[in-house]
């Protein structure tokens, strides 16, 4: 006996304004990560057939790392059922505020599994920021560079 599963795409940046039948149309369940909590806000309001909306902040957006607040990346974060694009771009500029971004994130994650951690050229510091406070279900992406 074979089973025919859908594809599956685990991180795909597709912005909240695509029409569902352009992603119906690609036949697979995918995995949307928002890339700030704007994104998110817009996402969380979608039904789509095949598509799951995470709530995300990429460390490669400054803008988003600006706008970003714990208080309101809790409230997403109980509208869906995973978190991802946090972490650490070494190769953009300040790192630092990356790092407050994504200890924010930490915080609020600590006691909600399944989050997916991002790290382009700065593995390193996003693991000690993961080992510092240790989230259930941690994911991470590490992009080498």
């Amino acid at each position: 006996m074979t089973t025919s599963l859908a594809p599956l795409d685990m991180h795909a940046h597709i912005g909240p304004s695509i029409p569902s039948p352009d992603i119906d149309a690609l036949s697979a369940v995918i995995f949307c990560v928002t890339r700030s909590l704007d994104e998110a806000a817009s996402a969380l309001l979608r039904e789509d057939a095949l598509a799951v909306w995470g709530v995300g902040c990429h460390p490669g957006v400054a803008t988003a790392q600006k706008q970003f607040s714990e208080e309101r990346f809790a409230e997403l974060i109980q509208r869906t059922c995973f978190a991802g694009e946090l972490g650490l771009d070494g190769a953009r500029a300040n790192l630092h505020r990356q790092q407050v971004t994504l200890r924010g994130a930490l915080q609020v994650l600590k006691l909600i599994p399944g989050s997916q951690a991002f790290s382009a050229g700065a593995t390193r510091p996003l693991l000690d920021e993961l080992a510092r406070t240790p989230i259930r279900g941690a994911v991470a992406s590490l992009v080498a560079r």
